[in-house]
């Protein structure tokens, strides 16, 4: 019997984070996005971080540690993360105040990823002004849509602080036709993946690992 190929990624990963200049506190919830080619063979699929506020200036520090480690037969739809963004209103109720997701990074070793995060903006007119009143913003249906394309294309957004986000990468395979680059002699911050990933290093090892 032809033993079936797999893929074992393992995440360890800290939201150390967070700069958010229009807030006074935020709270950070991560939940993990996959497939149904993905299965989870160890830790949550869902972790809530403490309240953090701001000091004289907008910085705040989350540290919401995370573990996870998943398992496929396929390296198609990599599993990602999706952040959500909450602060405590006026009324002392909490708001949801961005998304942001994070693909999980294609290259073992150590990353430092910075993760843009926004705010969907309502509808019309009439929701917009209902909002301001209620102190309350629009939320999705799908909290788990920003880690998906799918109706993205459609969503108005306005861009409200960002998280930065140490990770390490642990990848076990044992097809040897797929090819996944070390970066494990990469222990220093400014030679591991750059924080606003523009040199799209991770994108280029998916595309190659995907042909």
């Amino acid at each position: 019997m032809e033993k079936k190929s797999s893929i074992v990624v393992t995440v360890h990963g800290n939201v150390t984070s967070a700069q958010f200049p229009e807030e006074e506190n935020i709270c950070i919830k991560l939940n993990v996005a996959t497939s149904e080619d993905w299965r989870i063979i160890s830790g949550d699929h869902s972790v809530l971080s403490s309240f953090s506020f701001r000091g004289a200036t907008s910085h705040m520090n989350i540290d919401l540690p995370f573990e996870t480690s998943y398992k496929s037969s396929t390296p198609y739809m990599w599993p990602r993360y999706v952040f959500s963004c909450y602060s405590k209103n006026r009324s002392g109720n909490d708001c949801l105040k961005a998304y942001g997701s994070l693909f999980v990074p294609t290259t073992p070793g150590r990353h430092l990823k910075r993760v843009y995060c926004f705010l969907p903006e309502p509808s019309s007119m009439i929701q917009r002004i209902t909002a301001r009143i209620r102190e309350l913003n629009a939320e999705l249906v799908n909290p788990l849509m920003p880690g998906f394309s799918d109706g993205r294309h459609a969503l108005r957004v306005t861009s409200k602080g960002y998280l930065d986000i140490e990770i390490n990468i642990s990848i076990k395979c044992t097809d040897t036709s797929l090819q996944f680059t070390s970066m494990s002699h990469n222990t220093t911050p400014s030679s591991t993946s750059n924080l606003n990933n523009s040199d799209g290093s991770d994108d280029q090892v998916l595309e190659n690992i995907i042909k």
